[in-house]
């Protein structure tokens, strides 16, 4: 029996390979597959990966920090939303997660749309100077090793973000569809 994931990924290949060809009808079966499978972390919130549901990420990343942990040998990762004033304790928190086992972690850090419109990097740096001085010594962090797929939200000026954590691919635009297809939107593999 084939997985959920392999389905997608080939039901993907269908409707990308060729440009000419697209069917939104299964672009929103594909959508709907996807989030039976997902956890989406709202604002101030942390989402963990499990065996039923593999996808994880977050969404409306507008002044907030997408903290992202990613465990590729346990296929296990860890999402947190935080805000200005609770990026620091969502980071503890998603530290406490990992455990007292030895593992290499990678990790990303998403700043916010309105982060970036200002070119403002100073909430990322604070995340960043927490991790290097308060992380665990069983914890090994290095950069998140695949593309997270961040994209700008369609009903607002934000960024949304969502991946396998058993391949490590980037379903963004798959689980955040919204019947607009746009030829510079799309990921190719």
């Amino acid at each position: 029996m084939m997985n959920v994931m392999d389905k997608i990924y080939k039901s993907t290949d269908k409707l990308f390979i060729n440009d000419d060809y697209y069917d939104d009808s299964e672009q929103w079966e594909l959508r709907h597959m996807l989030e039976k499978h997902a956890k989406i972390a709202n604002m101030g919130e942390i989402v963990t990966s499990s065996g039923d549901k593999n996808i994880i990420g977050t969404t409306a990343l507008d002044t907030c920090y997408g903290i992202v942990f990613y465990d590729r040998y346990h296929k296990f990762g860890i999402v947190g939303h935080g805000t200005p004033d609770t990026k620091i304790n969502t980071l503890i928190s998603m530290i406490k997660m990992l455990g007292d086992e030895q593992r290499i972690v990678e990790y990303a850090i998403v700043s916010g749309y309105r982060n970036i419109e200002r070119k403002d990097n100073s909430g990322e740096m604070q995340i960043i100077n927490y991790l290097q001085t308060h992380c665990p010594n069983n914890i090994r962090l290095i950069p998140f090793q695949s593309d997270l797929g961040v994209k700008v939200c369609p009903n607002v000026l934000a960024y949304e973000f969502a991946f396998d954590v058993n391949t490590s691919q980037s379903v963004s635009y798959y689980l955040f569809y919204e019947g607009k297809y746009d030829r510079h939107d799309k990921y190719l593999r």
